[in-house]
């Protein structure tokens, strides 16, 4: 039978006159008043916290006025002590009494007469003022008897109700403690009950706790298992991530072109609050002219010819997560200063339309150029400069990070081989530390390319230095030019000489699984474009 049903049961048999003696003088002080006990054993089990439990006495303790003080007392761990838990007094006298000085009702020993006594022996303790050794309180106070009361639950001692009364015993006080047990029986299963409530808050709070930690590690082996590297540059790079991302604030990431820009910028949106929603990725390079403010903002239909719907912007998409702003040096002059108060002001309008929409995105800026220079040849708004890099981070090449490349290089070579179908070939160690040696003006990407190339020629023989087919560029030379710094028709031929090798490895195919595009890292759509600018025929 449950608590609760227990009570039922006593407050049918109240309800039916089985306990009308007791309300013959509810004001007689020696009388105990039974309804009051059936409200207060009722709210007590409806508690979940032992504060709660505690509190659902102080109706009953008021509206007894004989009581001058009561406590609740549980035992401590080494069972030698009870500590004071909860108390209520009918002044305000008391609580200095009870809680300091030697004498303390703070924590009392099992020796204690009264408090002790009803937890060693287990039996309802009585006591008078003469023989109670707190008598100068209680002659303060008035207090002429007090009854102790141990609290047990399935056999075990929680600890002790104590209740402290300004008349002295009488015949009708042996009725009294009877209802005053009961009251301590019921209070032991609420207190216990709360307890484990307590406990299994408690666990499942450290469990959250040690979920959270989890899903953090998980996400910082995810966020090093795609960022390949232990060398001192990258570790900085790392860090730079763990401050930044927490926070709003826009971020410039810079960089030569194939360092990886964009694994850092979706590795902040990763670790940030913006993590559940959306990451957009704008290429400001490839939106055209024209098309630019349409792009961001989105338009209406009938904006301009074409526009046959209406078209949500980047930005739109982007709202409450990140819009990663690629090859943000590419955006218009014109157009610098609508991206600007966006940034500023969380407002903007789509194209044709004069409804003006809120928005809140992360920015994450990426470039190649140095925006600062472009700023200060007039290039580039210094006022959006200043707003984009609040917190900037630059992308080390490749050739800064030499240590980095033989891990990098193994682990194309396993991804490329997985992901082609192909069985991974067998490295001597020699030619993985002289790929360490040479320049990699493509940077990752071009390592990439050129693992993924060695691992298609090579069709699981071992990986010989002549099988990268390192290109015309290198100029037969293992060792990184003295100048990292190449002409526009230098940078052209090498794109060409890279798409035809390309080419030549997958007979030709733009798009699909073991294609061009696929080798060289970029889009099919790119790839046609770079051909198309580069005067590249596809073969056959």
């Amino acid at each position: 039978m449950t608590i609760r049903s227990e009570i039922l049961k006593m407050v049918a048999k109240y309800r039916d006159g089985q306990y009308a003696f007791l309300m013959e003088n509810p004001e007689a002080p020696t009388k105990f008043r039974v309804d009051l006990l059936l409200e207060t054993l009722l709210g007590m089990v409806r508690e979940r916290s032992l504060q709660g439990v505690f509190e659902s006495c102080r109706a009953y303790f008021h509206q007894r006025p004989h009581a001058a003080a009561l406590g609740i007392w549980l035992l401590e761990d080494d069972e030698q002590i009870l500590s004071l838990k909860w108390s209520e007094f009918r002044t305000d006298s008391a609580p200095q009494t009870w809680d300091s000085g030697e004498d303390s009702y703070a924590r009392v020993s099992v020796s204690d007469p009264l408090i002790g006594a009803a937890a060693k022996e287990l039996q309802v303790v009585m006591c008078y003022g003469p023989k109670w050794n707190r008598p100068d309180w209680a002659e303060q106070e008035g207090i002429q008897s007090s009854l102790a009361f141990p609290m047990q639950f399935k056999g075990e001692l929680v600890g002790v109700l104590g209740i402290f009364f300004y008349p002295a015993f009488d015949e009708g006080f042996n009725e009294s403690a009877r209802w005053l047990g009961i009251l301590a029986d019921y209070l032991a299963a609420a207190i216990a009950n709360a307890q484990a409530y307590e406990t299994i808050d408690l666990q499942t709070k450290r469990l959250e706790q040690e979920n959270t930690y989890l899903r953090e590690e998980v996400r910082r082996k995810a966020l090093y298992d795609k960022i390949i590297g232990k060398s001192e540059v990258l570790l900085r790079i790392l860090d730079q991530i763990e401050v930044a991302a927490p926070t709003d604030a826009n971020i410039l990431i810079t960089g030569e072109s194939g360092t990886g820009k964009e694994l850092i910028a979706r590795a902040i949106h990763d670790r940030s609050q913006r993590s559940n929603k959306s990451f957009v990725r704008v290429n400001c390079a490839a939106v055209p002219h024209g098309l630019f403010e349409s792009e961001f903002f989105g338009h209406v239909r009938g904006a301009f010819t074409g526009a046959v719907k209406d078209r949500v912007g980047r930005f739109q998409v982007a709202d409450s997560g990140t819009l990663m702003l690629d090859e943000v040096g590419e955006i218009p002059l014109e157009l610098q200063g609508k991206l600007l108060r966006v940034l500023q002001e969380g407002e903007f309008e789509r194209v044709g339309d004069v409804r003006t929409r809120k928005v809140s995105a992360r920015i994450i800026a990426v470039t190649n150029r140095d925006l600062r220079q472009e700023a200060d040849a007039g290039r580039f708004r210094q006022d959006l400069y200043y707003r984009l890099s609040v917190f900037p981070i630059r992308v080390p090449a490749l050739r800064e990070r030499r240590e980095d490349i033989p891990l990098l290089a193994r682990h194309f070579i396993k991804g490329a081989a997985l992901r082609l179908g192909l069985p991974r070939p067998l490295v001597d160690e020699g030619v993985i530390k002289r790929l360490a040696t040479l320049n990699w003006p493509g940077n990752i990407r071009e390592l990439q390319n050129v693992m993924e190339r060695a691992v298609i020629s090579a069709r699981g023989a071992e990986l010989d230095f002549e099988m990268l087919q390192l290109g015309s560029f290198r100029k037969g030379s293992e060792e990184p030019p003295t100048s990292s710094i190449i002409t526009e028709d230098e940078w052209k031929e090498r794109q060409r000489i890279n798409i035809l090798n390309a080419l030549e490895l997958s007979n030709g195919k733009i798009q699909g699984d073991g294609s061009a595009s696929e080798l060289l890292g970029i889009k099919p759509n790119t790839l046609r474009s770079r051909m198309l600018a580069l005067g590249i025929t596809k073969p056959g």
